[in-house]
This record gives C-alpha cells, sequence and structure tokens, in this order.
C-alpha cells in the first residue's frame, strides 16, 4: 500500500493544485485584486523594462527572493497583466502540499487518510487565503513548516541536520518577508527549551550562534548593499518606502494597528484567543503530547511562537493584519501531523472533525480581524461581485493609453505600479531608477516626451516626485508641455510639437484657467 502510494501521490498533489489554482481564478473573476501582489509584479516589469537590466533596480528596500520567482516567469506569454504573483502562489502551496503528502506516505499513512485530512486543512479560510491571494504569504508558510519540523526534531533526538535546516531557514526567511526579524526575535528565547542539557554545562552561547549566525550574516549583507546604493546601511529599516517597515508609516489605514499599534500584552492575548478560536485543534495536539514531556514544551513553545512573534510585530506597528501571521499556524499543524507518534483510527477521526470544526471559527476570525483585503477576498470567495477593482479603474485606463502610445513617459513608479502592470510592460518608461529621470529632475522643465502624473489630492498623489517638483503640474502642467490625457485621477501631458498619435480620450475637467483640458 505504501509502494502504490508513493506512485499516486504526486498525481493526488497535482490535482489539488489545480483545485487551488480554480479557486484563485475564481476570486479573481469576481474583482479581487492584492495590492501587494501589483506591487511585486510591477517591479519585474519596470527592472525588464528598463533598457539596461540591474539587480540594483529591484531596490534593496524590498526582500528580493519573492521578486526573483516571479521573474523566473516573466518570459511566458499572457502572463504580463498581473497573473504571476497568483500563479507563484498557488506553485508554492503546490510545494508544500508536495511535501508534506510524501512525508504522510513514507510514514505509513494510507494515501485515502493523508488526502483527507490535507483537504480538512486547505478548506480552512484563513489557509485558502494565504493561497490565493497572490502575497507571498505561501512561502512564509513552506519556510515556517520546516522551521517548525526543525525545531521539533532538536528538542527529541538533536539532530545535527535539524541544527542547520532551521538555522539556513531563519536565515532564507529575511529575504523573503520582513516579518523575519520579529520572528527571530520571538524565538530566542524560546530556543532555551530546545537545547541539550550538556550545551548549558558546556557552552550556552554557542547553541544561540549556530542558529542565529545565518541570519545575523544575511542581515549585515544586506546593510551592506543598503549603504553601496543607498548611502545608509539602515536604509531598510528606516526610509518611509521601505516593505521592512510593515504598516508603520500607514497606521491610519490599518485598524488593527489604530487600535492595538505600540501595545504589547493586549495584541498577544487577542491574537492568541483569536488563534484558539480558529484552530481548536491545537489543543488535541498538547493533549496528545500531554505525558512526553520535552514534546509537550516544544510544541507549546512552536505553537505560541507566531503568537509572540505578532505582539512584538504590532508594538513596532509592523503588522498591519494578525492574519498574515496566523496563516503560520496552518504551517504547524501540518507539521505537528507528520511528527504526531501514531495516527490510528480513533487520531485521525478527531483530527479530520476538529480540522472541520476550525473552519466556522476561522470564518469569524476572519471576519473580525481582518482588513479590507480580507474582506473583498471573502466577498469575492462566495460569489459577489466586489467593487474593490474599481479603486484600479483610472489606472487600467491609463495603462492602456500608455500600451498604445509610441512616446517614452517619465512617471514615478512608487505612484504608478498598477498603471505598469495594467500596461503590461515597463518598456518606453523613464522611471525614477533611471538615468534619464534624475538628469529631468535637475530642470524647471524637463526634456522629455510626455509625462503623468496623479492626483495630488490623493494619498499617492501627495507622494509622487513629479508633483512635489514640478508645482501644480496635474493641473496647469508646464511650458512648452499640453494636455492629452485627463482620466481617473491621472494626467498625461506631451511636449509640444510632437504629433498626438496615441489614443485620446475624452477629458472629464477643465483646467484651472478656463481653458479646455484637452486642446486640438
Amino acid at each position: 500500500e505504501q509502494s502504490r502510494g508513493l506512485r499516486l501521490y504526486p498525481l493526488v498533489v497535482a490535482a489539488i493544485t489545480f483545485l487551488l489554482a480554480l479557486c484563485t481564478v475564481w476570486v479573481l473573476r469576481h474583482g479581487y485584486v492584492n495590492d501587494l501582489a501589483l506591487d511585486r509584479w510591477s517591479k519585474v516589469l519596470q527592472v525588464f523594462g528598463a533598457q539596461a537590466f540591474r539587480i540594483e533596480h529591484f531596490s534593496f528596500l524590498y526582500p528580493h527572493f519573492p521578486v526573483y520567482v516571479a521573474s523566473l516567469l516573466y518570459p511566458v506569454p499572457g502572463l504580463r497583466q498581473g497573473a504571476v504573483p497568483y500563479v507563484v502562489s498557488v506553485l508554492v502551496a503546490g510545494v508544500l502540499i508536495l511535501v508534506w503528502m510524501r512525508t504522510m506516505i513514507r510514514r505509513g499513512v494510507g494515501l485515502g487518510r493523508s488526502v483527507l485530512l490535507l483537504l480538512s486543512i486547505i478548506v480552512n479560510p484563513i489557509f485558502l487565503w494565504a493561497v490565493t491571494s497572490g502575497n507571498n504569504l505561501t512561502m512564509i508558510m513552506l519556510i515556517f513548516y520546516f522551521i517548525f519540523l526543525s525545531f521539533m526534531k532538536i528538542v527529541e533526538a538533536h539532530y545535527l541536520r535539524a541544527y542547520l535546516v532551521l538555522a539556513v531557514a531563519l536565515g532564507f526567511y529575511f529575504f523573503v518577508d520582513g516579518l523575519a526579524f520579529f520572528l527571530f526575535i520571538a524565538l530566542l528565547p524560546m530556543m532555551a527549551f530546545a537545547a541539550p542539557d550538556r550545551i548549558y554545562e558546556d557552552s550556552p552561547s554557542s547553541f544561540y550562534l549556530v542558529l542565529g549566525f545565518p541570519f545575523v550574516l544575511f542581515s549585515l549583507a544586506w546593510a551592506y548593499l543598503n549603504w553601496l546604493f543607498h548611502g545608509d546601511p539602515w536604509a531598510f529599516i528606516r526610509l518611509p518606502e521601505s516593505a521592512y517597515l510593515g504598516g508603520r508609516m500607514l497606521v491610519e489605514h490599518f485598524p488593527w494597528l489604530k487600535q492595538y499599534g505600540g501595545s504589547l500584552f493586549a495584541p498577544m492575548v487577542v491574537v492568541l484567543v483569536a488563534v484558539l478560536i480558529s484552530h481548536p485543534v491545537i489543543l488535541f495536539f498538547l493533549w496528545e503530547n500531554r505525558e512526553k514531556g520535552r514534546r509537550l514544551w516544544a510544541s507549546f513553545i512552536m505553537f505560541l511562537h507566531p503568537v509572540v512573534a505578532a505582539a512584538f510585530a504590532t508594538c513596532n506597528y509592523y503588522l498591519a493584519n494578525p492574519l498574515e501571521i496566523m496563516v503560520l499556524t496552518s504551517a504547524s499543524i501540518m507539521a505537528e501531523i507528520t511528527i504526531m507518534a501514531e495516527i490510528t483510527r480513533r487520531h485521525f477521526l478527531w483530527l479530520c472533525l476538529l480540522l472541520l470544526l476550525d473552519i466556522p471559527g476561522s470564518w469569524w476570525v476572519f471576519q473580525h480581524f481582518g482588513n479590507d483585503d480580507s474582506r473583498w477576498w471573502s466577498a469575492a470567495m462566495v460569489g459577489s461581485t466586489t467593487a474593490e477593482s474599481v479603486r484600479f479603474r483610472g489606472d487600467l485606463m491609463l495603462g492602456r493609453f500608455l500600451a498604445q502610445s509610441p512616446y517614452p513617459t517619465m512617471m514615478d513608479e512608487k505612484s504608478a505600479g498598477n498603471v505598469i502592470v495594467a500596461k503590461g510592460s515597463g518598456h518606453n518608461l523613464i522611471l525614477s531608477f533611471t538615468d534619464r529621470f534624475k538628469i529631468a529632475m535637475r530642470h524647471s522643465v524637463p526634456d522629455v516626451p510626455q509625462l503623468a502624473v496623479p492626483d495630488p489630492e490623493t494619498f499617492r498623489g501627495r507622494k509622487d516626485m513629479l508633483n512635489q517638483h514640478f508645482f501644480e503640474i496635474y493641473r496647469k502642467g508646464l511650458p512648452g508641455y499640453h494636455l492629452v490625457y485627463d482620466q481617473g485621477g491621472w494626467s498625461v501631458y506631451r511636449r509640444d510639437g510632437i504629433e498626438d498619435r496615441a489614443l485620446r480620450l475624452p477629458s472629464s475637467k477643465t483646467s484651472m484657467d478656463g481653458r479646455s483640458a484637452l486642446r486640438s
């Protein structure tokens, strides 16, 4: 039976991954859009659309690995309009499922039981949201799965390989998500429960040195790159646009941070209660390990680890949504199942029942502790066409306009990421990391064929470099330029004397001096 399971489980994994892909298509067809997924894909388009490919164009203010993975799919036709982050998310989830299924089959659990347990896990809304949102949540789940397993194996048998896997996984986490800082800090005091007794008798520091060295090394290497290209080794934790700051610069947009930001104990209690409501199966694991001493403490610590990390991240105004760290609990549950001493018929029935009981609790937590993104996803998942995509309509229209325009266009990509995705390419764009953009910003009137600027009354418009440098360009334009596009909160000005061969759309506003906003 085990031999049969080893032959068939890849087909089962492929089928389940395909079902997850269909779920992703379902939510996208009903108007769901993830900002972070669009932002990551926009960076790929920007860099590959530049005249010369440079790794520093990705910017060292963001974790690079998710962007590298997305870049591998850049040549695939038909994926330029923003589908790649969602494809990557589903594929990484498939890898996690493949690893889990292979472990279950090898330890003698039947294929049928393994599939039923797996389905009971993935139908949880928190797991589904992580897979179908296009964010890098499946990557951090996969990494945390190995962190959990390695920690437990260190406690049980002190395998040398487990030490190495845990150390490398913690270090590698840094290149996937800024949450790595808080997970590392939260795990430091908990590592004491995993260290062998003789370590504390001989050299306690050596244990921490081995496990923490890769993370510290990678962090210092990143600081060096920030010093090299940004002039400040700590730019990635200082500059407002850095992804390593999480929600710190946008607290007013995140209810979780508005309520609990800056606190430590309150968010810890709230997240702990939310985890127990959404995943009561954790209590079953703790009960099963009640007579196993260090194993019980290890399970308790690793299930508590994301809760403590969430409290640290909230206290530092990083964690914009507790669901982003609660997805790690799903990875913990998958890892705990694979290392259970035995899975008898009784264990199997209890696991399936409790995993299914997780679903209503998870939906409740999803609705009460989520943000706009999770609410839009929930609406799309139940088949309601959300109005979320309306906020991208102006970006979509401008992207289509620029796709038909033959003229290079100067814009700030930090304000125009969605436009670049809608355009489907970074070609023919003059972006802030290019020499031409930097030279143009030194003059009162830039020498470029076109400029695109967002409405300065919007949040992104206030942050836009062109609006900040060229006063009232959105409404009045610049000397020697005329308005050729004005839709959805965007204006495009073209240099006089250039033939208007691009698609022209009707105007929706009149300039402040009374002249027609669009002139023949």
